[in-house]
């Protein structure tokens, strides 16, 4: 997970020690004086093995239909959480997740959360990254 820049506990410095990396893109300007704001949607990946990576989403998770019935194939949704599990196999999860939570903000669409107006997109981003960065490892492992 070297794309990621560190361990989402900072005071890990060694790979063999740490597990989870914080691959949500947040910034400064997400953090108020109580740590992060409320509207964000944090995502961590934890290593589970050589090619596997558990994927975990908190807070406020952009969700619709499509993201419902995405999680009720591949993951569980509770609430304000997700998680789905990664491997060389289905590195385009990741992706395909994004994709339907891109339908939320797609012109035209009503949606009742004000704040998906912004978390949406970030969101995305951080799963199209995660995606692009493990389909590139998997197409690496099979040459």
């Amino acid at each position: 997970m070297n794309g990621y820049g560190g361990f989402a506990d900072k005071r890990i410095k060694r790979l063999e020690t740490g597990k989870t990396f914080i691959i949500d893109d947040r910034s400064p300007s997400d953090e108020g004086a109580d740590g992060l704001y409320s509207y964000f949607c944090t995502v961590f990946a934890t290593v589970i093995g050589d090619d596997e990576v558990e994927v975990h989403l908190y807070g406020n998770v952009p969700v619709n239909a499509a993201v419902e019935a995405w999680f009720s194939k591949h993951g569980t949704l509770d609430g304000r959480s997700g998680k789905f599990t990664v491997n060389s196999a289905n590195a385009g999860l990741p992706g395909d997740l994004a994709k339907a939570m891109r339908g939320i903000t797609a012109p035209g669409t009503k949606y009742t959360v004000a704040s998906y107006k912004y978390v949406v997109p970030r969101t995305v981003g951080t799963l199209e990254r995660l995606g692009a960065l493990l389909e590139s490892y998997a197409g690496s492992k099979g040459a």
